[in-house]
């Protein structure tokens, strides 16, 4: 019993589509964020306390979608690498 062979011809094409979609992607999030800092002045606390604090109040709902997102991919990666 071999291992299938799952290659198709079309690496260029799905390189060029992953591109695409990281650039999409990046310019998103660069025009959503445009102009937006995190006080990280000295007088709210530490450093960490200040990134926890934005995080955790502000950016509350992108920073779940995230995780469910990275979530979604760490099961997606065991059910792919996980032998029959």
């Amino acid at each position: 019993i071999g291992r299938a062979n799952f290659d198709n011809d079309q690496r260029l094409l799905s390189a060029l589509t992953a591109l695409a979609v990281f650039g999409v992607t990046s310019y998103i999030m660069v025009r959503a964020f445009e102009g937006q800092t995190i006080d990280l002045s000295r007088e709210t606390g530490t450093l960490t306390a200040s990134i926890g604090k934005v995080i955790f109040s502000t950016y509350v709902l992108p920073f779940e979608v995230v995780s469910v997102l990275l979530l979604a991919a760490l099961v997606g990666a065991v059910v792919i690498a996980r032998r029959d």
